[in-house]
């Protein structure tokens, strides 16, 4: 059994902080991997590139729009035959 364990389950232990002794006696039942160097998540590329391409696709049919609404005359060829019209 692991010592403090056996500390633990003896009357009138408090919880308190261990002492270094003690703390040298926790012993991990397993040892930890070491992380990777380049982090699983997120990929910047795959998160990146999707938003890339629907935010040109949104400006694109914003500016189409705005283009498609506008109604002002830039020409001088259709200036004239919309003011030179005869009133009917």
């Amino acid at each position: 059994m692991y010592p403090l364990l056996k500390q633990k389950k003896e009357p009138g232990w408090t919880g308190g902080q261990l002492s270094r002794e003690a703390a040298k006696a926790i012993v991990l039942p397993c040892r930890t991997r070491q992380p990777s160097t380049k982090p699983f998540s997120p990929n910047r590329f795959k998160t990146r590139l999707p938003g890339s391409i629907a935010g040109l696709a949104m400006g694109l049919v914003v500016a189409g729009g705005a283009e498609f609404l506008d109604d002002r005359v830039y020409d001088k060829a259709v200036f004239k035959q919309i003011a030179f019209r005869p009133e009917v």
